[in-house]
């Protein structure tokens, strides 16, 4: 189961007002005119700048659209980058504390749970698709299981179905665990990373509903898993998974105190 927006900024006139920075048009070309300190001058340059802006420059709006899309895809890189960086040391953190616990309870094997969470990721994504949720009962817990169905129940009386094509998982790891002394309470959070094409249509006329054009998307998931009788059962998902979320994952060992 899975289950750009256009600016426009004005902040140009100000910068050009603390800066003096000057766009001189001239000879066929554009540059900088230069970059002078102090208030000589520099007002009356600034306030003909402003002038020149209200006044129609097409080439300088092209430019202030230019800095704010550039602008805005530096955010998205420097997120990208703090969001990579997070889940990196909170794996790291993981299986350090895993690789302790493993020494004396094998059932904490890293790779194991990877397989596991990957192999039942698939398996999910096939019985959410044909409504067919009983050939995985067995790997989830009964109160989730309840709550997939209803899900399921209420898409079918709307007669929808989510078609989940060309699933492709790219990464699992393992951002979080919780190791008691009582084992039935042993849980652990993998984080599931990859890309799907996710849409509905109408049972009936076989519209598309949702995602009409039947994009490819990106999703990071959250698949919790409880241990239950030397089991991991499959307890809760989480969609879209964010970055406070990740780093509250808890990693925790009551043996390792």
């Amino acid at each position: 189961m899975k289950s750009h927006t256009s600016f426009r900024y004005i902040l140009i006139p100000m910068m050009i007002t603390k800066s003096n920075v000057l766009f001189a048009r001239g000879g066929g070309g554009f540059g900088f005119s230069g970059f002078h300190g102090g208030y000589g001058g520099g007002f009356g340059r600034s306030f003909y700048y402003m002038r020149y802006l209200r006044g129609g420059g097409d080439w300088t709006w092209f430019m202030i659209g230019g800095y704010a899309i550039l602008g805005f895809f530096l955010v998205l890189i420097i997120r990208y980058c703090i969001r990579m960086y997070s889940v990196h040391k909170k794996e790291g953190q993981t299986t350090q504390i895993l690789e302790q616990i493993c020494e004396t309870d094998s059932f904490w094997n890293v790779e194991n749970m990877k397989t596991l969470a990957s192999d039942l990721f698939y398996k999910m994504q096939v019985a959410w698709e044909k409504n067919e949720l009983e050939r995985i009962k067995s790997e989830l817990t009964p109160e989730l299981a309840v709550q997939l169905q209803e899900i399921l129940d209420e898409m079918k009386s709307r007669k929808e179905i989510n078609m989940l094509n060309h699933v492709r998982i790219e990464e699992v790891k393992i951002l979080g665990c919780e190791d008691y002394t009582d084992n039935n309470k042993d849980r652990f959070t993998a984080y599931i990373f990859g890309t799907i094409q996710d849409y509905t249509i109408d049972e009936e006329t076989e519209e598309v509903i949702q995602n009409v054009r039947k994009r490819f998307t990106e999703f990071e998931d959250f698949y919790h898993f409880i241990r239950v009788n030397n089991k991991w059962l499959l307890e809760d998902i989480t969609n879209q998974v964010g970055l406070r979320k990740i780093l509250k994952s808890p990693i925790y060992s009551e043996e390792l105190i």
